[in-house]
């Protein structure tokens, strides 16, 4: 009788370490690679500095996706990879009138070569708790801006617009925004 289990178990476990899955199994970092978008900002840097301008580079980042923002000086490369990862919208809906006009709060991930990573919240509208030490004053904002060094040079990332307005009786979901952001040579 114990052998006889014993052979069972045995033919039971070689028959399924032979047998083949067809489960593909995707990693977040597998996902993300493919919704990309690179980015080259020294042209714009040439530019902005040579006219005065801040025209910047203008980009639309959908949520969970990402951008790679590169700058190639001389021999040397650098770049920061921007996720947009989180929305908080109280935005008072287009066709509603409300008290105030309500904020669009978003966290956007930066994570640099070396794999350090920070998120940063960002924010539109009647914006009085941000928790970033660096500006945390309570405002009214039309946009808001953040400055970072990339190959020795600052560049301000600047936080345009969020979409969709809100609708009122309609909801929306997070896969459905996207931020409209742009970057300026300083």
């Amino acid at each position: 009788m114990k052998n006889r289990i014993l052979l069972i178990i045995g033919l039971t476990l070689f028959l399924t370490a032979c047998e083949q899955s067809d489960i593909t199994i995707e990693t977040p970092a597998e996902v993300s690679q493919e919704q990309v978008q690179e980015i080259l900002i020294d042209a714009s840097q040439e530019q902005a500095k040579s006219s005065n301008s801040e025209t910047g580079i203008y980009f639309t980042m959908g949520y969970n996706k990402q951008v790679l923002i590169i700058s190639r000086r001389g021999y040397n490369t650098e770049s920061i990879r921007i996720a947009f990862t989180g929305i908080d919208d109280s935005r008072c809906p287009v066709n509603a009138k409300c008290i105030t006009q309500g904020a669009a709060k978003v966290q956007l991930s930066f994570t640099e070569e070396s794999g350090a990573s920070e998120t940063v919240p960002m924010c539109i509208g009647d914006c009085y708790e941000l928790d970033r030490p660096f500006d945390n004053e309570a405002k009214l904002r039309l946009e808001d801006e953040l400055v970072f060094e990339l190959n020795n040079a600052y560049f301000a990332l600047v936080l345009k617009d969020v979409t969709p307005d809100l609708m009122a009786g309609f909801p929306t979901l997070e896969s459905d925004y996207a931020v409209e952001m742009q970057i300026i040579a300083l």
